[in-house]
């Protein structure tokens, strides 16, 4: 499976969209968000790339103003991965 993480610098701004995505019936994990993005204590919301469209639609429904961006996850060797805008 592929996924996405919604980058946030803001806790509960990022726990208002987990809920939000969960209401649209979008299935999500709040997470750390990577060092690899450079952006320090970053809380990031995982979910699949399926559903990258209704997170859009969630995401401009209401202001986030700590949001950063979306990101593809892309697995590489050795527990590794890479991210991508979206």
């Amino acid at each position: 499976m592929d996924f996405v993480i919604a980058v946030f610098i803001n806790r509960a701004q990022s726990q208002m969209f987990s809920k939000m995505l969960l209401k649209l019936g979008v299935n999500n994990q709040i997470i750390s968000t990577p060092r690899e993005l450079g952006i320090s204590c970053g809380i990031s919301v995982k979910f699949n790339i399926s559903n990258l469209k209704q997170a859009k639609i969630a995401l401009n429904s209401t202001s986030y103003s700590s949001f950063k961006n979306f990101y593809k996850i892309i697995p590489l060797s050795n527990n590794k991965y890479a991210y991508v805008k979206v």
